[in-house]
């Protein structure tokens, strides 16, 4: 299907019936030429959630995606920023949203990473909850977060701030902390609030 309007209003109507899942996060894909998209990613990370970002953008090849969640699933979550590779997209963080744990690693998985001053993206360690429900670090999350940050050519130094946290605890990453770290980022100054805006208005599920 070449029709970019049809193909658009086919993964809308997908887009809209995978979203009354419960368990399900929104995900919302704007197609543009050339086989580039924006996606819009909100709300917890569920297992499940990567094959459905892999089916609403199978055709994507380079735009990004503009996440909001405070985490979720590891490994739907790993799965996710592995797509978001694999497919070219470019990541950003809203101003004053927030992207934490499993959210912040996808967030890595960009092309290029993009922030504001005022972004909140938040990793800690992996962790399993017991019966109990008292949540324990896990060595082998952290082993497979470890693993994916260094596929993505990421240094020691930034795999350690990622997984150093205990699991309710949290380290926030600045522009100047992504620097020391060898964390690539773009920082986003007053004139891209236009098109963040633009892009957080065009998801359909967005609040008023």
């Amino acid at each position: 299907m070449n029709n970019p309007v049809a193909k658009s209003f086919l993964f809308l109507v997908f887009a809209l019936l995978l979203s009354s899942r419960a368990e399900a996060a929104e995900v919302f894909a704007n197609f543009g030429p050339g086989g580039s998209c924006a996606v819009t990613f909100y709300g917890e990370i569920k297992p499940g959630d990567e094959s459905i970002f892999d089916a609403l953008t199978p055709d994507c090849r380079g735009g990004g995606v503009l996440l909001k969640s405070d985490g979720g699933s590891l490994v739907a979550g790993l799965r996710i920023g592995e797509l978001i590779r694999e497919k070219g997209l470019e990541t950003a963080v809203a101003f004053d949203a927030r992207c934490a744990s499993a959210c912040a690693l996808a967030w890595l998985g960009g092309t290029k990473r993009y922030m504001s001053t005022s972004s909140w993206i938040g990793f800690h360690a992996a962790y399993t909850v017991d019966d109990l429900g008292t949540a324990n670090e896990s060595g082998i999350g952290n082993a497979l977060v470890g693993a994916y940050m260094t596929t993505l050519g990421l240094p020691k130094s930034a795999v350690i701030f990622a997984a150093s946290a205990r699991p309710n605890e949290m380290n926030w990453l600045t522009s100047a902390h992504a620097l020391q770290l060898g964390i690539d980022v773009v920082v986003l100054s007053k004139a891209d609030y236009a098109w963040i805006e633009a892009l957080d208005q065009s998801d359909p599920h967005r609040d008023d």
